[in-house]
């Protein structure tokens, strides 16, 4: 090979995979830095975060709505990517919480989507009926899991509960509660 061609392949970059160059990091006559070039995909995905208790419901191919604020329009959406790595986050009540995050492709983007436009996506991945619930701002962190505040003749008690399924509106509780049981969901005052 002449010292031309092997300057010239030296030279060629070749993208890992399909997609748009959105900009190229590159000054002649220095090495490239890190990234030389950015990729955009040629669709667009979604990553949200899901509750480690909900993470094993998602499956590939599950489909819902994302919303764009932003634009004042919805896309459908479908999960392309289940979780796999959970990543620790500290709640408002000072909990680590667990969150396992979720790739969804766009399947329909809506005119003037742009890379790294906010969205807000909802979709059922599982569901269930006749099950104990109560609302998720009920539940609290405790010294050995979850906690809700139980009326006992009129006294709030602390009961240690098990949750299964949760929204950001309800959460199942698998033991802990009897269906009737009053559940303080705030304080007055």
């Amino acid at each position: 090979m002449s010292l031309a061609q092997a300057t010239l392949a030296a030279a060629t970059l070749t993208a890992p995979s399909d997609g748009v160059v959105q900009s190229v990091n590159l000054v002649v006559g220095t090495l490239p830095g890190s990234p030389a070039v950015v990729l955009r995909a040629t669709g667009y995905q979604v990553v949200v975060d899901v509750a480690e208790q909900d993470a094993p419901y998602i499956t590939v191919g599950q489909t819902g709505q994302a919303s764009f604020t932003a634009l004042g329009a919805t896309a459908p959406v479908a999960v392309v990517q289940e979780p796999t790595v959970g990543s620790d986050a500290s709640s408002a009540a000072g909990a680590t919480v667990v969150s396992f995050p979720v790739t969804l492709a766009i399947t329909g983007p809506p005119p003037g989507l742009l890379p790294g436009m906010s969205a807000q996506v909802s979709w059922t991945a599982a569901t269930k009926t006749n099950v104990v619930a109560v609302p998720t701002g009920a539940l609290r962190s405790g010294d050995t899991g979850d906690v809700v505040q139980v009326l006992v003749n009129g006294q709030p008690q602390t009961t240690a509960v098990s949750i299964g399924l949760s929204t950001t509106s309800l959460t199942e509780i698998t033991s802990g509660l009897r269906a009737g049981d009053a559940v303080v969901t705030g304080t007055t005052g």
